[in-house]
């Protein structure tokens, strides 16, 4: 049984996590012509909506 009393445990449900996707350099070139960046991208949000966090780096 846990030793922590009701009033100290957390309110909120636990953070969601980030997923981070690198769009600088060379991640965000077209390396492979058949990969539609900008489409990846809105896919990859829509399948994580509501569990992950989704963030662009250069």
């Amino acid at each position: 049984m846990s030793k922590r009393t009701r009033s100290a445990a957390p309110s909120t449900g636990a953070a969601l996590p980030t997923v981070t996707v690198c769009r600088g350099w060379c991640c965000g070139t077209p390396k492979v012509p058949a990969l539609d960046h900008t489409v990846q991208l809105r896919d990859l949000r829509g399948s994580l909506d509501g569990s992950a966090t989704v963030r662009v780096t250069d």
